[in-house]
């Protein structure tokens, strides 16, 4: 049920879901207007627990990207939905397209999110990795000057080994922010 779930979109401009599947014969995709979608599904999803988030996370990444599904014209569903898509971009590498839809949620609880929940264990380079990608549009992120650098002040204390051009990059918006520039100008 949730593959099917995940091939939709709410078309905003036209205020309709549509299910996109693709046609086995040539490939491309056939699109069905649906009629509505039980509001009911919104809370089966955005009320799975967070031990269960990792699949999304999955699902989000692989399958017609997850926030598409989101209805600005039902009553409450902003904040549900940017929590729950939030704690998705803390189990993997986050995007520009993941910010720019948590700015359009107003998301602005950005609490762990240099070094997310990804389970690093043996492998330091998922987080260097991560670090990689959020340097592109950290200045996109509303998060304040003060959280950020409690951030990156714990994220150099906890992971010493940490790649010397992770830890460069990591301290060079330290020292930024330390003099008075703001996450906007990094």
């Amino acid at each position: 049920m949730f593959q099917i779930i995940l091939r939709m979109h709410y078309d905003e401009e036209n205020r309709e879901y549509i299910l996109e599947w693709p046609d086995t014969i040539s490939g491309y995709p056939i699109q069905i207007k649906l009629d509505g979608f039980d509001k009911k599904w919104y809370d089966i999803i955005l009320g799975t627990s967070t031990e269960i988030t990792g699949n999304w996370e999955y699902y989000s990444s692989s399958h017609g990207d997850f926030r598409y599904l989101y209805n600005p014209n039902i009553k409450g569903l902003k904040e549900k939905f940017a929590e729950f898509y939030y704690n998705i971009t803390l189990l993997r590498t986050p995007y520009l397209a993941d910010i720019e839809f948590l700015n359009k949620l107003e998301w602005k609880d950005y609490k762990d999110f240099l070094v997310g929940k990804i389970d690093i264990g043996k492998n330091i380079y998922l987080l260097s990795y991560r670090l990689s990608y959020i340097s592109d549009f950290i200045n996109k992120i509303p998060i304040s000057e003060e959280d950020l650098k409690t951030q990156i002040e714990e994220l150099l204390e906890k992971y010493k080994t940490l790649q010397k051009t992770t830890r460069f990059l990591c301290q060079v918006w330290l020292d930024k922010l330390n003099s008075g520039v703001k996450v906007k100008e990094l």
